[in-house]
């Protein structure tokens, strides 16, 4: 993968090593609702964002992106450029 290719949240959830049913279960619902969290293109809510964030040590701008939100303009948490 090249450096700032944009990873898939289902790239970043297989990184993590943790399944379906794990998450599932940190986010309080069921295995068929993360698969539908995981389809590109899905508006969630901030809470499950943060949730999952945690859950996958990533950053909110890494997983915004990861689901296809434009991030363009967000700062980077550590103060970098923007992308």
């Amino acid at each position: 993968m090249d450096v700032g290719e944009i990873k898939t949240l289902k790239q970043i959830v297989f990184e993590s090593g943790l399944n379906r049913r794990q998450i599932a279960d940190i986010l309080g619902v069921s295995p068929p609702r993360v698969s539908e969290i995981m389809r590109p293109g899905q508006d969630l809510r901030l809470s499950t964002v943060i949730k999952l964030s945690k859950a996958l040590n990533v950053s909110l701008k890494t997983l915004a992106e990861s689901i296809g939100q434009d991030t363009s303009g967000i700062p980077n948490d550590l103060g970098g450029d923007e992308n």
